[in-house]
């Protein structure tokens, strides 16, 4: 430290100042300061450089070359890092700091880099590398903390993937190197080396002792090291043998960072130059939308300027959606008033502009026609309400002077309903006035044309197109809406309205509650409609006879046809119901004969196929009753799984053998008495026997039920349907009939052993056929013809593919099938085989009989004869167990005797 006394003698300026607490103290560029403390004290001094500092920055390190003094930092690293920062967009400094410091700076460095490698080369120094390259290649580590930044700021895009280096001993170890590692800013980065750099970090020259951070010449012999003052002298070596040139940042790349700041400027400037020349709102919007581009690359855009533009653009959008909000829905003249103003103040040019001007002078246009149409109405009020002498009042009762009031009434409303009308954009103080007045005029209107129909009604001439007007409800309507009592035709308007009352009360005092036939109503209604006004009675009764009269027509056009529908003739008669045509109505009469005429018949159609289901025996009911209270002791067990006593009748099925209750089949005693075999239902059906069904009609009571339907004068519902079914069962008689003969021809006895299973799976489809059509109608002919050759199949399977004979009950049921259904047998050949069967099923009974009345004491003769007669029937068939157990039993007694 100098003497201050020393420096003043030099004449240098010296003066001093007292650091209290809380304050600061500032010193400028190339001050010389300094100072000391008088005890124990705590201070903080702190470096800001500012952006005109760059220049004296250089200036510094020129001065620092003189005395060879080692600065804190390298002056051209933070040139190279701001550079950096700016063109990152990181706002390190704003525009013109860049280009009034920054950038004069870097072209200086760059050129002086570009005469120094120049210098270089005429020195004879040929041999160039890579600073970083060529110190870790030769073990040096003079840039160990900074070398992987320095690298970062100077490599291209697609190195950043790299790993990054090993931070020092100093960066892992200190709170300063902690925030370094955690920045992600490659200009945080290089901000955070140029100050950390140590007087013993990078190189250095050897003579100077300033930092040669963009390039420098060493010599790898003796290690010197020399800037672009003193290269030349920095040894004593041989410089072309022993001399490298070695760059950190080549001067291509310095080039490249003035080019694209320069870039920049131009982009910002050409920015502003369009910003000035937009006119149109659409201009300004893009301008704006072009400075949001240009700062997301990085281009130093004037903020502020560009947030102006934007709170402009806001606005203008603002007052545009406010126009068009005014200019769709509608506003007010005011309103428009005021968006002209505003728009009058504005910079850029709007469409909606010359719209509002000219709704303005068209809506002040119409504001003059409205106060014109005010006044007028003002005098038409004053003459409507103000009264007049009686030859006037005389003179407005006739027809002429209420037609000539109309027409001007009419102008008038047309007048305001236009001007309205073309007013509805936009609202003026005298749209109310208006509205009130087209209230008032539209009254006028109804009155008038009230009192006039009122005069025509007395010529009026009855119709099925007429309306009734005005009514009691019409003459309210413009009694209770008078806005003004005084009004000119209120008088008329309340005669109309007592004389209707009248009317009404007439009506129900003669004629309301007595029924009229349509003769009637229209005899009455043609002195009603010459009425000035009509009460709500006559408005009904006109009603009532209008859909008479219509369901009148419609009625007679539908009797005139020879087949009325029965949809048609319903639909008719629940309209005549609902407009009260009276029963003593010719045509409703002629319609309800018909529609019972169809009723009777559908009636008749539901008796046929209608059917009741049989009574249970009650004798029987009540011995099976007692039977089940008594114990329980029969091994018999029923399909109904319930075991009664042994005294309750069981049958056994002759086809298969399941064991029936007599309850379960529905069998009375009687029957039960004089039953020789049974057969089960599930048997007759396999068998092809129909089983009993109620009673069903025949084709002849069917065709004659046809023939009533056809006779009718209507179409009653279900006639097609019968109609149908008669001709499906025609067609399956006839086929029925084909196939008999057909069957008649294969079925001989010697060859039906091997057809017979395919006339079998042919008789059941034509037996089903048959069944499904008797479902609902006998087919007594196709029936007929069936059966028998039913009977013969199954007679045959018994009789030729029996092992061992048939049964003595199965041949019993087969020729009960006979008699029961009066088969009748087409050919000879089979009403032999039939008589066959009968005749041997005859000699089984004869000897069943016998055997039944068979004494123990007979004599053996007899024995022997029943013996040998059952040996020659065992032949055909199996004689009845019980027969052969009594039997067996009297021929042991007579031989034990």
């Amino acid at each position: 430290m100098f003497s201050p006394q020393t420096l003043q003698k030099h004449g240098v300026p010296v003066y001093r100042a007292t650091h209290n607490p809380n304050e600061f103290i500032i010193t400028y560029p190339s001050s010389y300061h300094g100072g000391f403390n008088n005890g124990f004290n705590l201070a903080e001094a702190v470096n800001f450089a500012t952006p005109d500092w760059i220049a004296w920055g250089h200036t510094a390190v020129q001065n620092y070359k003189k005395f060879s003094k080692i600065p804190v930092f390298s002056h051209d690293a933070l040139l190279v890092t701001v550079t950096l920062a700016s063109l990152e967009g990181t706002n390190a400094l704003d525009s013109d700091s860049v280009r009034s410091y920054l950038l004069p700076s870097l072209k200086t460095l760059r050129d002086e880099t570009v005469a120094f490698w120049d210098a270089v080369r005429q020195y004879g120094i040929t041999k160039s590398e890579a600073m970083d390259g060529y110190l870790e290649s030769h073990g040096r580590s003079t840039f160990s903390r900074a070398s992987a930044r320095i690298r970062l700021a100077t490599a291209a895009e697609d190195d950043e993937d790299d790993p990054p280096p090993r931070p020092s001993k100093m960066m892992r170890s200190d709170k300063m190197g902690g925030k370094m590692m955690a920045s992600n800013s490659r200009a945080a980065r290089q901000v955070l080396w140029a100050g950390r750099s140590g007087k013993h970090d990078g190189l250095r020259c050897s003579q100077c002792q300033q930092y040669c951070y963009v390039a420098a010449v060493v010599c790898f012999k003796c290690r010197a090291i020399g800037c672009a003052d003193h290269f030349n002298s920095q040894c004593k070596c041989d410089a072309k043998a022993n001399g490298i040139w070695l760059h950190h940042v080549d001067t291509a790349v310095l080039s490249q960072y003035i080019d694209t700041l320069e870039r920049k400027f131009q982009d910002a400037q050409a920015w502003e130059a369009r910003v000035d020349g937009a006119v149109t709102l659409d201009d300004l919007t893009l301008a704006v939308a072009q400075g949001d581009q240009l700062i997301a690359q990085h281009v130093d855009v004037p903020i502020r300027r560009l947030y102006q533009e934007k709170l402009v653009m806001l606005a203008l959008h603002k007052w545009q959606r406010h126009a068009k909000r005014c200019l769709e829905t509608g506003t007010t003249l005011k309103e428009l008033d005021e968006l002209a103003r505003e728009a009058a103040s504005f910079k850029y040019t709007m469409p909606q502009v010359h719209q509002i001007s000219t709704l303005m002078e068209a809506t002040r246009t119409l504001q003059e026609q409205a106060q014109l149409v005010v006044h007028e109405m003002k005098l038409l009020k004053a003459d409507n309400e103000g009264g007049g002498d009686a030859d006037d009042d005389d003179d407005g009762n006739s027809m002429e002077a209420l037609q000539r009031e109309a027409a001007e009434l009419d102008v008038f409303a047309q007048t305001i309903e236009t001007l309205l009308a073309n007013l509805r954009p936009v609202t003026i103080p005298e749209t109310a006035a208006l509205q009130t007045d087209l209230a008032y005029v539209n009254w006028l209107r109804a009155a008038n044309a009230l009192v006039m129909k009122a005069m025509a009604n007395s010529s009026a001439a009855l119709s099925s197109a007429m309306t009734l007007y005005p009514t009691l409800a019409d003459i309210d309507l413009v009694w209770s809406s008078c806005p003004v009592k005084t009004v000119r035709h209120l008088d008329r308007v309340a005669h109309l309205r007592q004389a209707c009352i009248d009317e009404g009360l007439k009506w129900h005092e003669t004629t309301a509650n007595n029924p009229k036939s349509v003769e009637e109503m229209e005899r009455l209604l043609q002195r009603l409609v010459r009425l000035p006004a009509f009460p709500q009675e006559v408005v009904h009764l006109l009603s009532k006879w209008k859909q008479a009269k219509l369901w009148t027509d419609k009625a007679t056009k539908a009797l005139a046809k020879p087949k009325l529908g029965w949809n048609d003739a319903l639909a008719l008669e629940a309209q005549a119901d609902s407009t009260d045509v009276p029963m003593s109505s010719l045509l409703r009469r002629q319609l309800h004969g018909r529609i019972q005429d169809g009723n009777r018949w559908i009636a008749r159609t539901n008796g046929l196929f209608k059917w009741e289901g049989t009574a249970v025996h009650s004798l029987q009911e009540t011995l099976e009753r007692n039977a089940v209270e008594d114990e329980i002791t029969s091994s018999l067990i029923c399909i109904c799984e319930q075991t009664y006593h042994e005294h309750v009748p069981v049958l056994r099925c002759t086809g298969c053998t399941t064991l029936y209750h007599a309850k379960c089949i529905g069998l009375s005693p009687a029957v039960l008495s004089s039953l020789e075999a049974y057969r089960c239902n599930a048997c007759a059906i396999r068998q092809h026997i129909p089983p009993r069904h109620p009673a069903r009609p025949n084709w002849k009571q069917v065709r004659a039920h046809i023939a009533r339907g056809e006779s009718l004068q209507i179409h009653v519902p279900g006639l097609d349907e019968l109609k149908a079914l008669v001709a499906h069962g025609l067609d399956v008689i006839a086929d029925v009939t084909a196939f008999e003969q057909s069957f008649l021809d294969r079925c001989a006895l010697a060859t039906i052993a091997h057809r017979m299973d395919t006339l079998a799976q042919e008789l059941d489809d034509k037996a089903a056929a048959v069944r499904r059509v008797e479902s609902l109608v006998l087919l007594d002919p196709a029936k007929h013809k069936l059966l028998p050759l039913q009977w013969f199949l199954h007679a045959c399977r018994l009789i030729f593919c029996s092992t061992p004979a048939p049964r003595y009950s199965q041949l019993v049921v087969l020729l009960n099938d006979v008699a029961l259904h009066k088969l009748e047998f087409p050919t000879p050949e089979l009403d032999r085989f039939y008589r066959e069967i009968e005749r041997k099923l005859a000699r089984a009974v004869t000897w069943v009989t016998q055997v039944k009345a068979m004494d123990m004491k007979a004599p053996s003769c007899d024995l022997v004869a029943l013996q040998a007669e059952a040996e020659e029937i065992s032949h055909f068939l199996v004689l009845p167990d019980a027969a052969v157990s009594n039997f067996n039993l009297a021929l042991k007694f007579h031989y034990q005797r």
